[in-house]
């Protein structure tokens, strides 16, 4: 009888025990952060991002965003931009023509003199010095523009309180190999010219991070089948490698990569955009879009005799509107 009662007294112990709260040890884990996993086995994190949440490095502060525009003469500019002030109305191009004070440039345009960038006064210039307006010109001639007045007249309409800065570095008529690669012209440009501006930045308390590098390329490419063919296993060698020389200003989730089609003027552009698509499938840090998707043209302009070879003014305008767009939305996603 005494042992019945205390085989009772052992069995209620045991699940009072239970019903009280097991040992932590003996409970499942629950994850109720930002990187619990969702139907898709997602975590949520930014993209390309594999560091723990605990040993997420703290936020860098006073961040200078940087927006690294590369690639041949669509990059650089090669739009005459007088036709622009019919298209966009006297207070854009005004803005365009005077220049925005809160998103500046540094370029090189594949000549010593189509450049604002002295490596022999880096050690003693200033950001304001250093960096011009964004205006119409910054290119290989007076008279054209790049995409990135679009850029900033973009930028300084919806953040008038903010700041972006610019890098360009690109030569018209060139092909992604050998320039681009390692040991080629224009990447060793750009690596030199990146870390110039990045140590002038740092000198005045910012902390510099390319929030996205732009890449308006392939014409030369299109023109050829078998470089056509190969354009997806360039970008396969080019953007881990300007992710890697860029690695210090890399938010924290990774350096995004927008990649814009090239028009239809080109012999094999089907073939070239078809892999410039298929290598920002690749991975969630890059992206691509469509210009003809788009209905960018390249026909119109100048009146008598168009050039096939570049947009159109108010297609250059546009081509930088949507490269900031997608700049902006893909560092939302990896900082």
């Amino acid at each position: 009888m005494k042992k019945a009662i205390v085989v009772t007294l052992a069995l209620l112990l045991g699940l009072l025990m239970c019903f009280t709260g097991c040992s932590p040890a003996d409970s499942p884990a629950v994850d109720t952060g930002s990187g619990a996993a969702d139907a898709s086995g997602s975590t949520g994190k930014p993209a390309g991002d594999a560091t723990p949440e605990g040993t997420r490095p703290p936020a860098r502060e006073n961040v200078a965003k940087i927006i690294l525009l590369m690639g041949q003469s669509n990059a650089i500019g090669a739009t005459e931009y007088t036709p622009l002030k019919k298209i966009l109305g006297n207070e854009a191009y005004k803005r365009a023509v005077s220049g925005y004070e809160n998103v500046r440039i540094v370029y090189y345009a594949g000549e010593s003199s189509a450049t604002n960038y002295n490596a022999k006064k880096i050690d003693t210039t200033t950001v304001s010095a250093l960096f011009d307006k964004v205006r119409f010109g910054k290119t290989l001639y007076g008279t054209h523009f790049g995409p990135d007045v679009g850029m900033a007249e973009a930028f300084s309409q919806q953040y008038p309180d903010d700041e972006l800065f610019i890098i360009k570095v690109g030569r018209g008529g060139t092909s992604l190999s050998p320039y681009f690669m390692e040991g080629g012209a224009l990447l060793e440009k750009a690596v030199q010219i990146v870390d110039g501006c990045c140590s002038v930045l740092e000198r005045e308390g910012y902390s510099p991070e390319i929030i996205s590098i732009c890449w308006m390329q392939g014409e030369n490419e299109a023109q050829n089948i078998s470089n056509a063919d190969n354009y997806k296993n360039e970008l396969a060698v080019l953007v881990p490698l300007l992710r890697e020389k860029f690695s210090k200003y890399a938010p924290y989730g990774g350096i995004p990569f927008i990649d814009a089609g090239i028009s239809s003027h080109w012999t094999y552009h089907e073939k070239v955009n078809g892999n410039k698509k298929a290598y920002a499938d690749e991975s969630d840090l890059n992206y691509y879009f469509s210009t003809i998707d788009l209905g960018f043209t390249f026909n119109k302009e100048p009146e008598a005799k168009p050039d096939l070879a570049h947009f159109d003014s108010e297609s250059v305008w546009l081509l930088g509107q949507e490269f900031l767009k997608y700049a902006l939305a893909a560092y939302d996603k990896v900082r």
